[in-house]
């Protein structure tokens, strides 16, 4: 007997192997352009500096959609009254419940009101997907995940660049 597949799960598997093979072949491809310069010192700071870019823009890949979430949703989505569930050291557990007549839950990572009920929106195509209707966190989310994304564009420009002038120069 198999198990259907959450498809928020489903979508979360799908996006790790995507940020790992786009990681891995932005770390790959200037390092092996640096491999024509026949000196091993190139490709290896050139793995290096790609490598680290190569993390920020994956750090920003994760950071920024669900940022962007937190600005969509409440003008999109559908939002509802969740009552809280649990309380759990600091954490509160809401649940909502969505238009298939289904329970979800929602956590926050610290109190957003006093009360029993908060207003969460939450996205018709996958339930799963929601946000705190108030819009609380939206710029938390989404400043780090820019700076993340112009650092590591930044750093692996310089690496590209590096692998360039390796290979292309005596």
């Amino acid at each position: 007997m198999t198990r259907d597949a959450d498809p928020a799960e489903t979508r979360r598997r799908r996006e790790r192997r995507l940020f790992t093979g786009v990681a891995l072949v932005l770390t790959i491809a200037p390092s092996a352009l640096a491999f024509a310069a026949r000196d091993l010192w190139y490709p290896a700071i050139t793995f290096t500096i790609a490598a680290i870019g190569a993390l920020a823009l994956a750090w920003a890949a994760v950071r920024v959609p669900g940022a962007l979430h937190r600005w969509r949703l409440p003008r999109r989505g559908i939002t509802v009254t969740a009552r809280i569930l649990d309380k759990h050291s600091g954490r509160l557990t809401y649940v909502y419940r969505d238009d298939r007549d289904r329970d979800r839950e929602y956590a926050t990572g610290w109190t957003l009101a006093s009360g029993t009920t908060l207003a969460v929106s939450y996205d018709p195509r996958d339930p799963s997907i929601a946000v705190a209707a108030d819009g609380a966190g939206r710029w938390a989310n989404l400043v780090p995940g820019l700076l993340g994304l112009a650092f590591g564009l930044g750093v692996y420009a310089f690496a590209v660049t590096i692998a360039i002038a390796a290979a292309f120069t005596d």
